[in-house]
C-alpha cells in the first residue's frame, strides 16, 4: 500500500481537481507527508503555500505536528489540502462512531472556519456524512468522481452500504461569501 507522502504532487493536483493559478492564498496542505511533495510544486509555481504533517523536517514552511493537535486560526487560510489524511481517518472513525468520530467532525469544522471568505477546502475520498448535513446558505460543494477505483478494493454498492454514499470522490468545499448589503 502506498503511502500518500509517496504520492506524486501532479497526481494529487489531477485527483483533488485543483485549479492551481486560481487557488486562494495562502494554502495548507494538511497531511503533507514527509516529502511535501504537493507543498514544494505549489511554492515552486509562485503560490504560497504551507504543509503540515508529523512527520515532516520542519523548515520555514513545513510545520511538523500532529494536525489533530494543531490550532488553525480562523479565517486565516485561502485553501486547505487534505489528501487522503484527514478523509481517510474519519471515514474509519465514522463507522465506529464514538469519541474518535466525534474528533475528525471537529476538526473538520475547525479546518472550515479557518478559511476566509470565499476560501476552499479540498480533499478526498469525500465525506457524504458529515457534506449533506453542511448548509447550503454556507458552503457550496463541487464533487468530482474518481475514475480508477483499486483493484481488491470493496465494491461501489459495498462503500455505499456502509457509509451511506459511495465516498469514492474528490470534493471541494467552498465558503460562499456573504452577500452586500
Amino acid at each position: 500500500m502506498t503511502i500518500q507522502a509517496e504520492y506524486s504532487a501532479e497526481f494529487q493536483i489531477d485527483l483533488l481537481g485543483l485549479d492551481v493559478e486560481n487557488l486562494p492564498e495562502p494554502i495548507l496542505d494538511i497531511g503533507c507527508g514527509s516529502t511535501a511533495a504537493l507543498v514544494r510544486e505549489l511554492r515552486r509555481r509562485g503560490k504560497t503555500a504551507f504543509g503540515l504533517d508529523r512527520d515532516v523536517k520542519e523548515d520555514p514552511f513545513l510545520i511538523s505536528a500532529d494536525w489533530f493537535e494543531y490550532s488553525l486560526k480562523a479565517k486565516s487560510w485561502g485553501a486547505v489540502i487534505s489528501h487522503q489524511g484527514l478523509s481517510n481517518y474519519f471515514l474509519e472513525c465514522h463507522l465506529k462512531s464514538g469519541v474518535e468520530a466525534a474528533k475528525c467532525a471537529m476538526k473538520y469544522m475547525e479546518i472550515l472556519r479557518s478559511l476566509k471568505s470565499g476560501g476552499v477546502f479540498c480533499y478526498a475520498p469525500g465525506l457524504p456524512f458529515i457534506e449533506e448535513i453542511l448548509s447550503a446558505d454556507k458552503y457550496r460543494f463541487v464533487r468530482m468522481p474518481i475514475r480508477d477505483l483499486p483493484d481488491g478494493g470493496p465494491s461501489e454498492m459495498e462503500l455505499a452500504r456502509a457509509y451511506g454514499k459511495n465516498p469514492f470522490y474528490s470534493c471541494r468545499v467552498e465558503v460562499i461569501n456573504p452577500p452586500v448589503k
